[in-house]
């Protein structure tokens, strides 16, 4: 169980549920934003950073590997 939970539908506005589909439309899942949406500036923050990350010219198959083998060095759930 996480010390965090993510918030459900029923715990934000509708801006950010909005957020929550386009990440889990985008990468299969909206856990973390979800989480991070505890701290609404917070969130904001990491979405720049994060939309900064996926753009770019290295190929997104190779994002997603990095990006995995990251949570897996963090024995993080992935």
């Amino acid at each position: 169980m996480p010390i965090l939970p993510p918030l459900s539908d029923s715990e934000v506005s509708e801006e950010l549920r909005t957020i929550f589909e386009k990440s889990k439309r985008g990468s299969g899942s909206d856990n973390m934003v979800r989480t991070y949406a505890h701290n609404p500036e917070l969130l904001q923050s990491f979405l720049q950073f994060y939309g900064g990350v996926w753009k770019g010219s290295i190929d997104p198959k190779l994002k997603e590997m990095v990006r995995y083998r990251v949570a897996l060095d963090g024995q993080c759930m992935y």
